[in-house]
């Protein structure tokens, strides 16, 4: 398999701690990610082997010009936590039931030290997504010998794989933004509360 690593940063103004309870409770995923609003799962910081599961059932397909069709059928989606350690990135897999889609996600913390910002007031937050693709290279042999039916399906990845990376980078860039207005959000919102009971006393 070939790995392609792509990864994006955003700095939020909450400690790293903060930043990790908030990523390793899949159950608040919902809340940035679209795609989770679907998943079930155990809510509560997960741990090594914590699984969710989405569930997409079709019904109803259409045929062309002949109209629909009924098929039953159920689609699973498994997100897996490999990796569940403060000090370490929270990584997950994320595969499809036949094993035919794969991909590994994780996420970085690193505290951020600057001029305005005190140490361990802020975090560096890295979104990262790990494509796992099958190497040519194990199979060349085979491709010399189907050279003619195999040049199409090589051109249509070389067309989609930068279409997919550049789908990824803005997926992480919207997510990135969501988990910081979040953060970021509870804690003017816990501001606004304690000077609106200065006010009140």
């Amino acid at each position: 398999m070939v790995r392609i690593r792509v990864k994006n940063s955003k700095v939020i103004a909450k400690p790293v701690s903060q930043v990790y309870e908030y990523l390793a409770d899949f159950s608040l995923h919902r809340q940035w990610d679209d795609d989770s609003k679907q998943y079930q799962g155990t809510p509560g910081i997960v741990d090594v082997g914590s699984t969710f599961q989405k569930l997409d059932i079709c019904d109803t397909v259409s045929v062309g010009t002949l109209g629909t069709a009924t098929i039953n059928s159920t689609k699973t989606i498994v997100r897996t936590v490999t990796q569940a350690d403060p000090n370490k990135p929270l990584e997950y897999k994320v595969a499809s039931e036949n094993g035919l889609m794969h991909r590994v996600e994780f996420f970085e913390l690193e505290p951020v030290i600057g001029n305005s910002i005190q140490e361990g007031e802020a975090t560096r937050v890295t979104k990262g997504t790990d494509l796992m693709c099958p190497s040519l290279r194990k199979n060349y042999m085979w491709l010399v010998l189907l050279v003619p039916v195999a040049w199409p399906f090589v051109l249509m990845n070389l067309i989609w794989m930068p279409s997919a990376v550049f789908g990824i980078i803005m997926d992480h860039r919207g997510k990135l933004g969501r988990i910081k207005k979040n953060l970021e959000g509870r804690a003017k919102d816990a501001m606004g509360t304690r000077t609106g009971t200065r006010v009140g006393e």
